[in-house]
């Protein structure tokens, strides 16, 4: 019994283990595409077509950026 409940626990520690390490990962990916969304929003905003679009492009961005995040942090078990 006692061997069981090691290898329950052992187990368990490893899936916990491998659910930080897949957190994490994916954080850094979140935090790549957010850097790379916002270079090239300002590599838009610094060649407007014209004043429309380059209101669009920044407003895009600051309503996208806090709802995806959320969804994210917001799922964790």
């Amino acid at each position: 019994m006692k061997d069981t409940a090691d290898d329950i626990a052992t187990i368990l520690r490893e899936y916990a283990e491998a659910a930080v390490d897949l957190n994490r990962d994916v954080k850094d990916e979140l935090d790549r595409a957010m850097w790379k969304a916002a270079k090239e929003i300002i590599e838009d905003l610094a060649k407007p077509k014209d004043l429309k679009s380059a209101l669009g492009a920044a407003t895009s961005l600051l309503g996208r950026a806090p709802a995806c995040s959320y969804r994210l942090t917001s799922r964790r078990y």
